[in-house]
């Protein structure tokens, strides 16, 4: 018999089936569960779950928006960029065609003028015999003594002797140093204009700074101007014609003393006719220190320089943007205005602007390094850039400056430069000459002692 239906015909109770008390308080127990676990744990859950689904559909709204506006931007962009192409094309079209009618009108009257010299040229010599060249009585003299100027007032200094039981350094003839090399005879025509510059600005009443940019515009022009320089300078004209011709092109756009100078530069014989045009940028460049001197600024201008050629070294982007030949000059102008403007002075940002918008060939470092050289002719002294481990003090600059100058004979311009990889002691750099006392130059020789 099945032990169950014995159980149930016995009287005993089923275990499968619960007692109707424990039935029952088992039931409320479920109900005051369920009932806490309704009210309040499953409203937090719900909450959770719907702030953490507004999130989810939040975060990808934001990002369609952010694409659509992504999008957006692209595309104006795109067309920007296709406008600006556009644009620039037409240009580049238009300053060709401008350029070639300007160059033809140019080579029409510089073969017109040549025409009109030679045939004066001519009628000169049918009239009375006339010497050409350099060595004519009209030639420098009158570059060197204007109506009104006494005589003999100005007199050339001769070298200064060295001090005794010191080695002297040759004075550098004007002209070198520059980046552009020229021959004997330009080298001379340079010396004369450079005195005839310092005759001039020896007046109280020569506005040196408004000659250094009636000086820059000429050379502007005549950079461009082939045909002009080459007539300006040409051997075979009679040097009175081609400064005859110089007061003709230039009078009306410059003041008399710009054109005087220029006239006595043409008389004098050029090796090559860029050289007038090299030169006459030396004298716009040095006319504007001269101006920084008789203000008593040129210190400042000499350091500011300096401190600009070690900025561009730094810093590749600066450089790049400032040699960009895609880039006008003026907008090239309006960057260093935003760099210099204000806080260098205004003849520093004459020269930097000056030789970033027209380098003619050079690099900026060379440029940069022909203003310096030419900030401390004015003053006669020459450059020692001094590299440091650290800051000198002021007495150990004086010092240094002193056995410097007795060392060359001349006043030395200290250009400090702190470079912690020399590890201490100094280097210093006169011109070609490098007189390294770092510890780092030692150790290096050491090691190369050392693996010899």
């Amino acid at each position: 018999m099945n032990p169950l239906v014995q159980l149930a015909q016995e009287g005993a109770e089923n275990p499968l089936i619960p007692p109707i008390p424990e039935l029952v308080i088992g039931l409320i127990a479920f109900v005051i569960v369920f009932g806490f676990l309704a009210k309040k744990l499953l409203p937090n859950i719900n909450k959770v779950l719907e702030e953490r689904r507004e999130a989810i559909e939040g975060g990808i709204e934001k990002a369609d928006a952010a694409k659509t506006e992504a999008e957006s931007v692209l595309e104006q962009y795109k067309a920007q960029l296709a406008e600006a192409r556009h644009e620039a094309a037409r240009l580049r079209q238009e300053a060709t065609e401008q350029g070639t009618a300007i160059i033809q009108e140019m080579k029409a009257e510089g073969q017109r003028q040549r025409e009109e010299i030679i045939a004066a040229g001519h009628a000169q010599i049918e009239g009375r015999p006339q010497g050409r060249g350099r060595g004519t009585a009209s030639g420098r003299g009158q570059a060197r003594h204007r109506p009104g100027r006494q005589a003999g007032r100005r007199v050339p200094r001769g070298p200064r002797p060295p001090e005794p039981h010191h080695r002297p350094l040759p004075r550098r003839a004007r002209g070198e140093g520059r980046g552009f090399a020229m021959n004997g005879a330009s080298r001379e025509a340079l010396a004369a204009a450079h005195e005839s510059l310092d005759a001039l600005t020896d007046h109280t009443s020569v506005d040196a700074a408004k000659l250094a940019g009636e000086l820059a515009a000429v050379t502007a022009l005549l950079d461009r101007e082939v045909s002009l320089r080459r007539v300006l300078t040409d051997p075979a004209q009679a040097a009175d014609a081609k400064a005859e011709l110089a007061g003709r092109v230039f009078g009306g756009q410059v003041g008399g003393e710009t054109v005087d100078l220029l006239k006595g530069m043409v008389r004098s014989r050029w090796s090559q006719s860029r050289d007038l045009v090299d030169s006459l940028e030396e004298l716009a460049n040095t006319a504007d220190l001269t101006a920084a001197q008789k203000t008593g600024v040129l210190d400042n201008v000499e350091d500011e320089v300096f401190r600009f050629g070690r900025i561009l070294s730094s810093s590749t982007e600066l450089r790049s943007a400032l040699t960009d030949r895609s880039a006008t000059a003026s907008a090239k102008g309006e960057l260093l205005g935003s760099l210099l403007g204000g806080k260098a002075d205004p003849v520093t940002e004459r020269l930097v602007v000056r030789l970033v918008t027209h380098p003619r060939g050079r690099s900026l470092e060379a440029g940069l390094e022909s203003l310096s050289k030419l900030a401390a002719a004015r003053r006669d002294r020459m450059v020692a850039v001094v590299t440091s481990a650290v800051p000198l003090t002021e007495a150990q600059k004086q010092r240094l400056g002193a056995g410097l100058a007795r060392v060359y004979g001349r006043e030395m311009h200290l250009n400090l430069e702190v470079d912690p990889a020399v590890l201490g002691g100094i280097s210093v750099r006169v011109g070609d000459e490098i007189i390294n006392g770092t510890i780092a130059e030692r150790l290096e020789e050491a090691t190369r002692r050392m693996a010899g």
